[in-house]
């Protein structure tokens, strides 16, 4: 090492410099806090950006406000796809439930049945074939496009296309028909259905 007084070389254990006498633990603690200053000279990014905001404002509090625009913009796009997805939603559910609710009558001279499915899922079913009996029941739908099944409170006794007298206490309704049971959808048997015709809303106006 060199002695930062006088400049000659000396060894590194030495305490003081054998030419001039000075002190060289003072020199090497000085050197290390010159050190240490010139690394807390060196900026961190978050200082830096404060800088330049004290340096720009004008275009700093600028960036900040279209920042700000476009997280709310975002925000509020975000939202309306939201709930134009949801009213989408609700109208196709809408639609699709006016299709199924309504006022139905048999298509048959023979066996006269009249079946009314309300929104609210409760279901009526009026038969006249030998006396006019009305019986009250629920309605559901598995999924879109399965057989709706009504449920009826008490067992009824009903004759459904060509068959004899039928007692059951649930019938299914697909297809514009009226069916006897699962089975008969699933095997086609066109004698145990009933052909049904959605009667239209009159207008009173």
């Amino acid at each position: 090492m060199h002695c930062n007084k006088c400049g000659k070389n000396i060894p590194e254990s030495s305490k003081f410099c054998p030419n001039c006498g000075a002190d060289l633990n003072e020199q090497k603690i000085r050197k290390v806090s010159n050190i240490q200053n010139k690394s807390a000279e060196v900026e961190t990014p978050l200082q830096i950006l404060l800088h330049y905001i004290k340096r720009h404002k004008k275009i700093s509090i600028g960036i900040a406000i279209s920042i700000f625009a476009i997280i709310i913009g975002a925000i509020v796009t975000k939202r309306i796809i939201q709930e134009q997805k949801l009213k989408d939603e609700v109208e196709i559910v809408a639609k699709h439930l006016a299709e199924i609710v309504g006022t139905y009558k048999s298509n048959s001279k023979y066996n006269n049945i009249t079946l009314v499915l309300n929104i609210d899922g409760t279901a009526t079913l009026t038969t006249s074939d030998y006396n006019k009996s009305t019986h009250l029941g629920y309605w559901k739908e598995k999924g879109e496009g399965c057989p709706i099944e009504i449920e009826f409170s008490n067992s009824l006794e009903i004759t459904i296309g060509s068959k004899e007298i039928y007692y059951c206490d649930s019938l299914y309704f697909d297809g514009d028909a009226l069916w006897q049971s699962m089975d008969a959808i699933r095997s086609n048997d066109l004698s145990c259905c009933e052909y049904m015709i959605k009667q239209k809303i009159k207008n009173t106006q």
